[in-house]
């Protein structure tokens, strides 16, 4: 007898969050206003923060550390850009094509939603918010916060004993 799936889980960061775009478009920003002054080439300074980041593995006190050297920012530190970003980067934060309307189809079919994300908690929140499809998940896993990471199979537990489900009658959506 086949098991009936009624639990999806989500992944963010480049399924449901287009991270590349909204990456891109937080270092422009933040390039062209608070490090006007500082900045004379926007795009290189967005290449070169994409290409210090490594598809989110590396914390940003990292990457704002090198680029504050290799720019000769003077007027910024590595904790106020940090900041920034932390508090910041959810404002331009962009969904991937078509999930919203998948996630929304997967509501109305009654399925239970969950996110788990590997990241930074509250800053993965934060993001995950923005997209404007918070409420109908009813569990929300960052790893941080949890302590496990994915692909350990003890995070994507946490998320369906959240959702009050046996984690064999739930799927997981990356990219």
């Amino acid at each position: 007898m086949a098991t009936k799936m009624n639990a999806v889980l989500f992944d963010l960061d480049e399924t449901i969050l287009d991270r590349k775009v909204s990456l891109r478009d937080f270092t422009i920003w933040q390039a062209r206003g608070m490090l006007r002054n500082s900045i004379s080439d926007v795009e290189k300074f967005s290449d070169r923060f994409i290409e210090l980041d490594k598809n989110g593995l590396v914390w940003k006190d990292v990457v704002y550390a090198q680029l504050i050297d290799e720019f000769q920012i003077s007027d910024w530190s590595v904790p106020e850009l940090l900041q920034t970003y932390e508090l910041c980067f959810s404002g331009l934060c962009k969904a991937k094509y078509h999930v919203i309307e998948a996630i929304r189809t997967f509501a109305k079919e009654g399925f239970k939603l969950g996110l788990v994300s590997n990241g930074k908690s509250p800053f993965q929140k934060r993001n995950f918010n923005a997209l404007g499809v918070s409420e109908l998940f009813g569990a929300v896993v960052v790893s941080e916060a949890v302590g496990f990471r994915k692909p350990e199979k003890e995070i994507f537990e946490l998320a369906c004993v959240s959702l009050g489900v046996p984690s064999e009658k739930g799927c997981f959506c990356w990219r």
